[in-house]
C-alpha cells in the first residue's frame, strides 16, 4: 500500500465528511491516529501514525504539496489547515452532471470557488491549448483542477481533471 495515495483518500474523506475543503491538521492528526490504530491489523504501514502521527505525517503532506494535491493555509489563531483539492474536484465534477441533465446551468468558474480560497490551487491555461492537449491524451483524476482562460476577459471555466475534455464539448 502507497502511504500517500492513502492520505490523499482520507483526507477527502474527512473533509468530505465536514463538508469543507479546510481541514484541521490537530484535528486530521486525531482521526489518522484513530484509523491506524482501528485498522492496524489489515494495513501494518499504518502503524508510523500510531504513537505521534505529526512526524510520519508532515513527511505525506510535504509529497502532497509538492504534486499540488493540498495547500496548506494558515487558520485563525495559530492554526493550521490542509486545503484537500480533490474536495473541489469532486465538487465541480458533480456541477458537471448537473449540466449535463440541465444545459442551462453555466460552467462552474473561479468565482464559484470560496472567499479566501488560494488561487494556486487552479492550473491555469489557454483554453484553446488545454482542449487540444487533453483531447489527445487525457488521464482522468482527482489531481488537477483547470482554469481554462478565455479570450476578451471572460472568466475562466474551471474543469476538473475527473471530468472528460469531450464531455466539456460535448454539454456546451
Amino acid at each position: 500500500m502507497a502511504t500517500t495515495t492513502s492520505i490523499i483518500v482520507l483526507l477527502k474523506f474527512f473533509a468530505t465528511r465536514q463538508k469543507n475543503a479546510v481541514v484541521d491538521y490537530r484535528d486530521f492528526c486525531e482521526y489518522l491516529k484513530k484509523y491506524s490504530e482501528h485498522h492496524i491489523e489489515e494495513q501494518p504501514v499504518l502503524s508510523v501514525y500510531l504513537e505521534d502521527p505529526v512526524p510520519a505525517l508532515q513527511t505525506e503532506l510535504e509529497k502532497l504539496v509538492d504534486t499540488r494535491q493540498i495547500v496548506m493555509t494558515s487558520l485563525h489563531g495559530d492554526k493550521t489547515g490542509i486545503l484537500v483539492i480533490p474536495y473541489y474536484i469532486e465538487r465541480f465534477s458533480e456541477r458537471y452532471k448537473d449540466i449535463a441533465v440541465n444545459p442551462s446551468l453555466p460552467f462552474p468558474n473561479e468565482a464559484d470557488l470560496p472567499k479566501g480560497t488560494p488561487k494556486e490551487i487552479v492550473t491555469r491555461e489557454n483554453a484553446a491549448e488545454i482542449i487540444g492537449r487533453l483531447l489527445q491524451h487525457q488521464e482522468i483524476n482527482d489531481k488537477t483542477l483547470y482554469g481554462l482562460t478565455l479570450p476578451h476577459n471572460a472568466p475562466s471555466i474551471l474543469l476538473p481533471s475527473n471530468v472528460s475534455v469531450v464531455t466539456l464539448i460535448e454539454v456546451q
